[in-house]
């Protein structure tokens, strides 16, 4: 129970103060908020099925109304693109001596670097 507790802190710093503060509020299946978070009535909370692939187009389709974007790739695409990066992170880093532990065990910006790197490498 602890993400209603947190997103309520959020949710509570940010109105008390005047703030504005855009939240995407994710769950795996349709209305399972409700069983925790009753006050979230009138929030558009998005479902992504526990699918990773859904979670791609919850957050593309969240971005682009958020920042009033007009072209932005696929979900699809943006999902593709994922997957090549990650299965040649995965190739690349065993290939270099790192067991599954290593990875799991990763720093966040190690791992940011690594997508950096990827995404400059291949450009397409």
């Amino acid at each position: 129970m602890n993400m209603p507790f947190e997103l309520g802190i959020n949710y509570g710093y940010f109105y008390f103060n005047g703030k504005e503060k855009k939240m995407l509020i994710l769950e795996g299946t349709r209305y399972s908020f409700q069983k925790a978070l009753s006050d979230l009535s009138g929030v558009d909370v998005k479902c992504h099925n526990n699918e990773p692939e859904d979670i791609v187009g919850c957050i593309r389709n969240w971005v682009i109304e958020v920042n009033e974007l007009s072209v932005v790739d696929s979900s699809t695409k943006i999902w593709y693109r994922f997957t090549d990066f990650a299965s040649d992170f995965y190739d690349n880093r065993l290939a270099n001596g790192f067991t599954d532990k290593d990875l799991n065990d990763m720093p966040v910006p190690e791992y940011i670097k690594a997508i950096k790197d990827w995404l400059i490498k291949n450009k397409n």
